[in-house]
């Protein structure tokens, strides 16, 4: 008698391995299609944030711009010192 497996066993066999990576390459699959979600729902955010930064600091720049304009200097010495310039003449409400 020899020892070899009757052939329906190796079939059988075979079938269960095959079987076996099928599932493992669409469970990786499934794994690999849900993370690649997620980091393109982060990225969608990020590129969010980064132009709600970039809309800051071009605000910040022009205000830094006006800042140091003689328009702002004249509109604060008027605001906070009360200066006129010359020949104005200042309305002020009687209480």
């Amino acid at each position: 008698m020899s020892n070899v497996r009757p052939k329906k066993s190796r079939i059988h066999f075979s079938f269960f391995i095959f079987l076996a990576m099928l599932v493992y390459a669409v469970v990786v699959i499934l794994n690999q299609s849900q993370v690649i979600k997620e980091q393109k729902e982060r990225q969608a955010e990020l590129t969010r944030e980064m132009e709600s930064l970039e809309a800051e600091i071009n605000s910040l720049e022009n205000e830094l711009e006006y800042i140091g304009s003689d328009e702002y200097i004249e509109q604060m010495a008027r605001e906070r010192l009360g200066w006129v310039k010359e020949d104005e003449i200042i309305f002020t409400e009687a209480e």
